[in-house]
């Protein structure tokens, strides 16, 4: 059980499940630089325990990391794939062998460790030994290796010495084959998950610590219990529109003083809860926001959508289909956005979060129908007698304000809900052993292909983790294997929408909305932006007076 607990927390299911804790102990260190000089100060509401890649479990290390590292593939701020350290790459007609061709000319972040050199180009051993290292029995990310690339089992069993799917071809080209075909492989090591780092650095104790390398934008200055400061790359090998010099990330636990921080010029970028929001933002009825006064003369705010999915999960071992089917269709998603997170949500009904590129979510239509939801009710027998249920909520999320609403959407229509309140890391547990009927969950996706989200949650190979309600489906299971096999575009989004269709019609969860990622900032930023990683690109944007 603790095996899969930690599993969970590492997985997929982004459980980038950091929540904001309003614990005032991290005060964070004072900006007192002037506004010419001081850098660009972002608040984060818990401090990071690591730097260490291999070891990346919540969103917080998440946008810093994404300054320093860089992968072979990315997302920008519209979330279309970009070639990064990879500059072009190319996959055999069968689909189980790509081959990436290496950027030439990009310099790891000047470090002693390189001696008097400073520095020294990045090449293809590089890519080998840190896709290795993520697939190392105590990294985060290798689940999502391991049963994918060739070879990574062996490897991560102590059997052999290298995966024996990643081959160097030579300083600027690496090739990796698949155990199965997967025409959206570069999706997947697209995520910040994955990135590169120096041999020479991640050999040593300290890394991740108080020294890290990479190839990214900012390189790491200093570091603190409480903060972490970034100066600019010199030598990055792309043009950046940005002028930021310097970037500190505080911790800065309590939201009161986060807004006390921004207001008083000390911090730059917060990340605005439901609670902060309502103090300084009205959503308007076509989903704009718009500041309050004071906040509207000295700042901004920009909403953009990550990849995340909030839901209702169910145990299909206990709750029946049309018992499933009749709670879906009784919950009314929009009213649930409006009073348990003051409008800051999109209605979302399918599995799969909006955004993922070159993804179109289905025309779901009309969802909320409590007399369709009545009608099921009557049909499975419950129609004189009220089914009483219980649903797990815990401390990350909302999940128990969320949690009394749809307890008193579904009394409207006789499903009678027990409200169970336990600590995350209780709901876990409880869920991993199916002791649940009902629970509150939501997903931080670190990938962002469709099929990769689908296969991982609803895969019939996955129960118990991360397949949490036990849903099983022969024909699902088809479609998924035949979708990898697929080279045309068209047919591709046709099978993915089938398979969410399905996965919708088979109710294995109710799927509530998306949520925002709204930040404040003062109005001289120019180009804030977060891409769908949920990581900030900090090297766009510019202070213009």
């Amino acid at each position: 059980m603790k095996q899969l607990k930690r599993w969970v927390a590492l997985s997929l299911l982004g459980l980038l499940l950091a929540a904001c804790s309003d614990s005032q102990d991290s005060a964070g260190k004072a900006v007192t630089d002037s506004v010419q000089e001081r850098p660009l100060v972002v608040a984060l509401p818990r401090e990071m325990v690591t730097l260490d890649p291999i070891k990346m479990i919540d969103t917080y290390t998440v946008q810093v990391l994404g300054q320093i590292f860089e992968g072979l593939a990315g997302l920008d701020e519209k979330n279309r794939l970009v070639p990064l350290l990879a500059e072009r790459w190319e996959i055999n007609e069968k689909g189980d062998v790509w081959t990436f061709h290496l950027r030439r000319n990009v310099w790891f972040h000047e470090s002693p460790l390189f001696g008097a050199g400073k520095t020294r180009q990045m090449v293809a051993e590089d890519v080998r030994f840190s896709f290795e290292r993520l697939m190392r029995k105590d990294a985060a990310q290798a689940f999502a290796l391991v049963d994918i690339i060739e070879g990574a089992s062996a490897y991560q069993s102590g059997k052999e010495t290298h995966v024996s799917g990643i081959e160097v071809v030579d300083d600027h080209t690496i090739r990796f084959r698949l155990i199965h075909p997967e025409r959206t492989f570069v999706y997947r090591i697209a995520s910040p998950w994955f990135p590169v780092v120096a041999r020479e650095s991640a050999q040593r104790p300290s890394f991740g610590v108080d020294q890290v390398v990479g190839t990214g934008p900012y390189r790491l200055e200093s570091r603190t219990d409480t903060e972490v400061v970034l100066a600019r790359n010199p030598r990055y090998w792309r043009p950046v529109d940005g002028d930021i010099e310097m970037v500190r990330f505080v911790t800065l636990g309590n939201e009161q003083l986060r807004l006390s921080e921004l207001k008083s010029g000390r911090v730059d970028l917060v990340k605005l809860t439901p609670a902060q929001l309502e103090a300084t933002t009205r959503i308007e009825a076509d989903g704009t926001r718009e500041l309050k006064q004071p906040w509207a003369a000295r700042f901004s705010v920009s909403a953009f959508r990550t990849f995340n999915i909030h839901l209702i999960g169910f145990n299909t071992e206990r709750v029946p289909l049309l018992l499933r089917q009749a709670i879906a269709h009784a919950i009314d998603r929009r009213a649930l956005i409006d009073a348990g997170l003051g409008g800051d949500a999109w209605v979302n009904p399918g599995p799969v979060p909006a955004g993922l590129p070159d993804y179109t979510p289905p025309g779901w239509g009309k969802m909320y129908d409590p007399e369709q939801a009545r009608q099921l009710l009557k049909t499975e027998g419950y129609g004189e007698h009220p089914q009483s249920l219980s649903l797990l909520v815990h401390d990350q999320a909302g999940s128990e304000r969320i949690g009394t609403l749809i307890q008193s959407q579904l009394a409207e229509v006789g499903i009678l809900v027990r409200l169970e309140r336990v600590d995350f890391g209780g709901a876990i547990q409880r869920i991993i052993k199916g002791d649940t009927e009902m629970f509150s969950m939501f997903f931080e996706f670190v990938f962002s292909s469709p099929d990769q989200i689908l296969g991982s949650l609803f895969d019939s190979r996955k129960i118990p983790v991360p397949n949490f309600w036990r849903y099983k489906s022969e024909a699902f299971d088809q479609d998924l294997a035949h979708l990898q096999t697929v080279t045309s575009p068209e047919e591709r989004r046709d099978l993915v929408e089938k398979l969410e269709r399905r996965v919708v019609e088979d109710a294995p969860a109710v799927f509530l909305y998306q949520a925002a990622n709204t930040l404040i900032y003062p109005k001289e930023l120019k180009g804030v932006r977060l891409n769908g990683y949920n990581v900030p690109l900090l090297w766009q944007v510019r202070r213009v007076p």
